[in-house]
């Protein structure tokens, strides 16, 4: 309450729901940049360590979201839930992949299974809903996991196309320039991915 720019917003009558998230990071270090008058951009450093970390959404009226796999970061599996608000609103209801081409329109409801486009990666469903002329749109992103099959050769994986090595209870050592770490699981970032029969260097070891 003491930064006008959070207090504003609190306090703002334009706001009619809210959501809240928290992370416990245990490693946390005296690193943490900071926005001292709410206008979303850092203008201080050095603090911390703070540990435990809240924030907090707030969201209109009138606005519809898309929310895909229950607001699960990542998936596994092509397939995917929807979650599309509009009860009330909405009469029918279409989507779309990234780019990709639009799905016909169909009755609304809440609850859809979609199937995500092809490959590892970062993935976007769009929505648009309708009721008559009135059209609202929304759109969400998921990580979709491919695991990797490998083949070690002194060190060196034949991968196929995936964004994720899991280690299983061996666990990787990694090693960039002269920095190493270990790790259960590589994961590569969000666009990125490892193309048919691409090169990765690891060097098996025991996690820490």
């Amino acid at each position: 309450m003491n930064s006008p720019g959070h207090r504003a917003n609190i306090l703002s009558n334009n706001f009619r729901e809210m959501g809240v998230g928290y992370v416990l990071q245990s490693d946390d270090r005296n690193n943490i940049r900071q926005d001292s008058n709410g206008d979303c951009a850092a203008d201080r450093a050095g603090s911390g360590p703070y540990y435990r970390y809240w924030t907090q959404d707030f969201g209109r009226s009138g606005v519809y979201p898309l929310v895909i796999e229950r607001e699960k970061d990542e998936t596994a599996s092509p397939r995917v839930e929807l979650y599309v608000y509009g009860q009330g609103f909405a009469r029918e209801m279409r989507f779309q992949n990234e780019n990709g081409s639009w799905s016909s329109w169909e009755a609304y409801a809440e609850n859809r299974m979609w199937d995500l486009s092809a490959g590892a990666g970062s993935k976007r469903v769009s929505v648009q809903i309708r009721n008559g002329s009135a059209v609202a749109a929304a759109s969400d992103e998921i990580l979709l996991i491919a695991g990797c099959s490998a083949m070690n050769q002194d060190h060196y994986l034949q991968l196929a196309a995936c964004n994720t090595l899991s280690a299983g209870n061996g666990g990787f050592r990694v090693v960039a320039g002269e920095t190493s770490f270990h790790a259960p699981r590589i994961e590569l970032q969000p666009r990125f991915s490892v193309a048919d029969n691409a090169v990765f260097s690891v060097t098996s070891g025991v996690p820490q």
